[in-house]
């Protein structure tokens, strides 16, 4: 197995050159089954917004908007991109019950998390939604891990394997794509709308239930 970079030092490090691969990428293609999903004045907390890229696709289309970011250099750069708030944090551990949006976004936010963390960061940014919401969810295809050019580590997926996490959270998936990477590379992404209603029978850890 490659020596791969750790992803925190990756997108402090290399926060300039990540930001000229990605920010200009139309994410529309792959947004669009969550956007026409989403009403009108819906507020989206995008998680892992990176570039900013998303979160300027979102306010150009006229959502009010909110990015989430680990990385301080690539959170200012994002501020400056989109000219959206951005709060700075880690998404395993923040408070997200302290904000109330409408729509979540994790467009490949959760590529170098290991399986085993993926479900509980999940059921923690729920907290986030206002009662219900939708959610975006992209990954990865394939089996166990793969590295890029970078030496980033990817954790890859199976449909099957995240349907199960999602079913036992609570969410419904709303629509499901199978697409080659916007990158020109050979890759498959798996992206998934998805509805979470807290009201709906209950699926979540027995000590986090909302009532």
């Amino acid at each position: 197995m490659p020596k791969f970079i750790d992803d925190n030092v990756y997108y402090i490090e290399y926060a300039r050159a990540y930001f000229e691969k990605t920010s200009a990428l139309d994410s529309s293609f792959f947004l669009t089954p969550f956007i026409s999903n989403l009403d009108t004045n819906s507020f989206v907390l995008d998680l892992g917004c990176g570039s900013g890229r998303d979160l300027l696709l979102l306010k150009t289309m006229g959502f009010r908007s909110i990015g989430f970011e680990r990385s301080s250099v690539l959170a200012q750069m994002a501020r400056d991109h989109s000219g959206c708030p951005v709060v700075e944090g880690d998404f395993e551990t923040y408070d997200f019950s302290s904000l109330r949006v409408n729509a979540l976004l994790f467009s490949a936010a959760l590529v170098h998390l290991p399986h085993t963390r993926v479900k509980s960061v999940l059921d923690n940014a729920l907290y986030a939604l206002d009662g219900h919401g939708m959610v975006y969810v992209s990954l990865k295809e394939g089996n166990g891990v793969s590295f890029d050019g970078d030496l980033r580590r990817f954790f890859l997926w199976k449909d099957d394997d995240l349907r199960k996490i999602f079913s036992e959270l609570g969410l419904v998936v709303v629509d499901f794509r199978s697409t080659r990477s916007v990158r020109g590379i050979d890759e498959t992404w798996l992206s998934y709308t998805l509805y979470f209603d807290k009201n709906k029978p209950l699926f979540r850890y027995p000590d986090r239930l909302i009532l």
